[in-house]
């Protein structure tokens, strides 16, 4: 009893409070319950993780719940409708261990033959369990995750708490199917995978995307391999060091000729393949040239995500280096990097002022039917994500909408304001007095006109380069896996070819190639199910032994490389220990009041309106768009290179990066003050 109570002062303990603003030490309850022998386990949430009739979701498991609630038991999967009351999808596990009470102790016990592939419990108890859920519902007044137990046929409460959006990291519990796996620090990247990734889309990065990765590295001379897992369902990557190798390039040189490598190399290289894709005739091929095809495709993306690593680098090292370089020269004239590289145009601006103009035009009540049809043919392979899952804008026209009638609102709002001054003409004119402060400085002008140019295009690459391949690359892949599923869909293989995304590579190559051999729906129910539990959990950003600060590229802190994406990337910052502000990085200068929107991912863009401030983990090109309709951006995670630093203080919007927990402390809907120059928010 003393040691529990002991407990709140623990290392672990302060940690948590000080992650959420929670007071100080004090005294702490300590809560005497009946270990109650349970033969058999469940967890419900009164959430609907497929999208469609409300239902009460119950995961079981024999003997204590442990390995349930760990993560290390494949459970049976329950889904019953919340107003009939009846179990309408079911999935039974194999089980072959089970952990039961020995005594004092516990012990893993094998699961008898008859058991072994036995459903855990009835269609009366499952949805007893349901029903139980739902009273807690009712009385807490919204959706909550419970932990339930059987014992001698009763049923036990044994935890229920709210399912909020914020639930926190310190139920991220993993358990290493590999033990050397808990010997590395493995780190991820919410910018790209905020959210847990389906099955599929992992099987993919694994192949692709961290083939990528290690193709450049090699070619840039990084002694380090990386290696991906999906942990708990969310993406995360390791390195682990190599032998030296020679670099094949210049990085110099690379970054004095990146328009060139841009257009005369890497550019023709990926529309070479992707055209190759798209000339291949999904539908008409028979399902062995299917899956060949997609091995070509797989290929194909690894070297793309190769060339994309080798755009990336430069663009970052030429930012970066740039950035400092005006920091240093330019620290008491209040000259910035980011105002002699404003109001450069690149595809994501001009893609912006199309969806301005469709916003004018709805204003006026016009028909935009051609207007959108034109639009989507040049940016209708974008999407609200990279993962594969999640349709491309020309297979969701209502996203495009959204946006569309989101600036409307903006332009209705904005009616009678002054139009602020032209980007291009404050990029002009912080160019010409840069100058000025460099002539009687010996080849200090020189150094400053080539890191200029390099930077110029790489802040443009830096926005095009989604445009030319993260999107169109995306649709690529996923259009392959959706004719797969198409096929898996029409042999009752899964219910949809949506589903085709709850498989993973081995599993899909083998159902397609014995089509109709076997049902795996029940399978899709329960990665689904498991998706929308993890997704209630904060993921943390490191995991394991000395886990990295961020994506650790590179071998050494002191390295060009690492610097400019650890510059990228940011760090995490924390809340003041008075509870009424939190601190980040100023990112973009100003300050502005609004209601806080704190959102997930780019898929509930939907939900802003003009002038809310914007929380976030982080930002990437996919969220551009809305920054023009937002009063402030607030995220998590982010450097002073970071796509939110970097787009905010191109439109002149207040911004703070890498606070490390707006999106545990603000409250969606909550009104907050940001201050871009002092780096706070304060809470109202």
């Amino acid at each position: 009893m003393r040691a529990c109570a002991a407990s709140v002062d623990s290392d672990e303990a302060r940690f948590y409070r000080d992650a959420v603003g929670a007071p100080g030490s004090g005294k702490c309850a300590v809560f005497v319950q009946k270990l109650v022998p349970a033969d058999r386990s469940m967890v419900a949430f009164t959430v609907d993780p497929v999208g469609g009739r409300p239902t009460v979701v119950v995961e079981a498991c024999l003997g204590l719940g442990e390995p349930l609630v760990s993560g290390s038991a494949t459970p049976d999967t329950y889904v019953i409708d919340a107003a009939a009351h009846s179990v309408v999808q079911r999935h039974i596990a194999h089980k072959e261990t089970m952990l039961m009470t020995a005594g004092d102790s516990l012990e893993d016990r094998d699961v008898s033959a008859d058991l072994q592939d036995a459903p855990v419990l009835s269609d009366r108890e499952a949805v007893e369990t349901a029903r139980l859920a739902l009273e807690l519902e009712s009385l807490v007044g919204g959706a909550v995750d419970i932990e339930a137990s059987y014992s001698d046929g009763r049923l036990h409460l044994l935890q229920a708490r709210p399912v909020t959006a914020a639930e926190r990291t310190d139920a991220f519990r993993v358990t290493w199917s590999d033990a050397r796996d808990a010997e590395l620090g493995w780190g991820r990247n919410p910018a790209n995978f905020p959210v847990p990734v389906s099955p599929l889309h992992a099987s993919y990065l694994d192949v692709a995307f961290v083939g990528g990765i290690n193709g450049w590295q090699a070619e840039e001379g990084i002694p380090a391999e990386i290696i991906g897992r999906r942990i708990n369902t969310y993406w995360y990557m390791a390195e682990l060091p190599t032998a030296p190798v020679d670099a094949s390039r210049n990085l110099d040189d690379a970054i004095a000729n990146l328009a060139d490598l841009w257009q005369r190399h890497y550019l023709p290289e990926i529309e070479g393949h992707l055209e190759a894709m798209h000339r291949f005739d999904l539908i008409g091929a028979s399902t062995p040239d299917l899956l060949a095809h997609l091995d070509d495709v797989l290929e194909r993306a690894t070297r793309i995500w190769t060339l994309h690593f080798l755009l990336l680098t430069p663009i970052l090292v030429a930012l970066h280096e740039f950035e400092s370089f005006c920091s240093e020269r330019f620290s008491e004239t209040g000259l910035g990097a980011s105002d002699l590289l404003r109001g450069l145009d690149n595809e994501t601006a001009r893609m912006t002022r199309e969806l301005v103009a469709l916003g004018e035009k709805l204003c006026t009540g016009a028909d935009l039917t051609e207007d959108l049809h034109a639009f989507l043919s040049r940016y209708g392979a974008r999407s609200e994500g990279l993962e594969l899952m999640l349709p491309a804008w020309s297979e969701n026209e209502s996203a495009v909408m959204a946006l569309i009638r989101i600036y409307s609102s903006s332009l209705s709002v904005a009616r009678g304001e002054e139009a602020p001054a032209s980007s291009a003409t404050i990029r002009v004119d912080a160019v010409h007095r840069a100058r000025e402060a460099l002539h009687d400085l010996d080849g200090v002008s020189e150094v400053f006109d080539a890191k200029l140019a390099a930077a110029q295009v790489a802040a443009v690459l830096s926005e095009d380069h989604a445009f030319h391949i993260d999107y169109p690359l995306r649709l690529a892949v996923r259009r392959v896996f959706l004719e797969l599923g198409n096929r898996l869909s029409r042999a009752n293989v899964v219910d949809r070819p949506g589903d085709v995304f709850m498989l993973d590579l081995e599993e899909l190559r083998e159902a397609a190639s014995s089509l109709g051999s076997s049902d795996l729906s029940g399978l899709v129910l329960a990665r689904r199910s498991e998706m929308a539990r993890w997704e209630r959990v904060a993921a943390p950003a490191t995991i394991g032994v000395d886990a990295p600060d961020g994506e650790d590229i590179s071998d050494g802190e002191d390295d060009r490389i690492s610097q400019a994406y650890a510059s990228f990337l940011g760090t995490g910052g924390k809340r003041r220990d008075s509870g009424a502000a939190i601190t980040g990085k100023a990112a973009s200068p100003g300050q502005a009041v609004g209601v806080a929107r704190v959102l997930r991912g780019p898929d509930e863009i939907s939900r802003l309106a003009p002038g809310d401030v914007l929380v976030v983990s982080t930002t990437s090109p996919m969220w551009t768009p809305v920054f023009r309709v937002v009063s402030a951006v607030v995220t998590d995670i982010g450097g002073t290179l970071s796509h939110a630093a970097i787009v905010a203080r191109e439109l002149g919007i207040p911004a703070v990066v890498a606070t490390g927990v707006a999106t545990q402390v603000i409250a969606d809907g909550q009104r907050v003050q940001v201050d871009g120059s002092r780096g706070s928010i304060r809470l109202l």
